[in-house]
């Protein structure tokens, strides 16, 4: 309470704010009732763009990937029951790779044998190497986030893998970076239903997707973002 009156009282002082997502920036404006002029989103940068080409096998085993903190946001546990729904319906053929760590591992793991996808699902533990994180980039074939967070820095990070995103409605980054029908799709939050089939929908067409995501990516290169941010402090 104390920290948002502060916000109030100097806020209309700034001449401007740069936002990292539209949706940050729409809370600028219904809390703080700053004009649209005076907040200019400019999206995060990953610093690097590969030309890395969607993996898949002959088999049609698809290999979908997180990666970030094992925290209750993250919302991990819904991937891992996307992947027991897949399972039980036969719906494809479909592994998952969590990369990261967190104070959820032990109930993840515990999560994942009592569902018997053992040989399904796969955990990595933290990984600092950036040349080890980019060959499970490399290895993925589509991209998955079901958190509920103001942005979601790995979005733009897939995507510069050329990596299709599937990601929940409550991800930030969706309503910047992510274009059904194009470079990924976003589900309804904590909709199982929805998400298996806007992941089967990737599935279909995943060569079209990653071809898109590599275009998108291009909207992250350090000049282009550097562009926008002189553009915007120069009037």
């Amino acid at each position: 309470i104390v920290r948002i009156y502060i916000r109030r009282l100097f806020y209309p002082y700034f001449d401007g704010f740069i936002s990292v997502s539209s949706n940050s920036k729409n809370y600028l404006h219904q809390e703080f009732s700053l004009v649209d002029s005076s907040v200019k989103v400019v999206l995060q940068n990953p610093t690097f763009l590969t030309q890395n080409s969607v993996s898949f096998e002959d088999n049609s085993i698809l290999n979908l990937l997180y990666v970030g903190v094992l925290e209750p946001y993250k919302n991990v546990s819904f991937l891992i029951e996307m992947l027991h729904k897949i399972s039980e319906e036969e719906i494809g053929r479909y592994n998952l790779t969590i990369v990261g760590d967190g104070s959820q591992m032990s109930e993840l793991n515990n999560l994942v044998y009592k569902l018997n996808l053992n040989e399904t699902v796969f955990f990595t533990g933290y990984i600092s190497d950036r040349d080890e994180l980019d060959k499970y980039y490399r290895e993925a074939s589509i991209f998955c986030l079901a958190s509920h967070e103001t942005f979601g820095a790995v979005v733009p990070e897939a995507i510069s893998y050329n990596l299709p995103v599937l990601v929940s409605s409550e991800v930030g980054a969706a309503l910047d970076l992510v274009v059904s029908g194009e470079n990924g799709e976003t589900f309804q939050h904590n909709n199982l239903g929805d998400a298996m089939s806007k992941l089967e929908k990737i599935s279909d067409r995943i060569l079209s997707y990653s071809n898109y995501a590599s275009l998108r990516a291009k909207d992250f290169l350090p000049n282009k973002l550097a562009s926008d941010f002189n553009q915007f402090i120069n009037g």
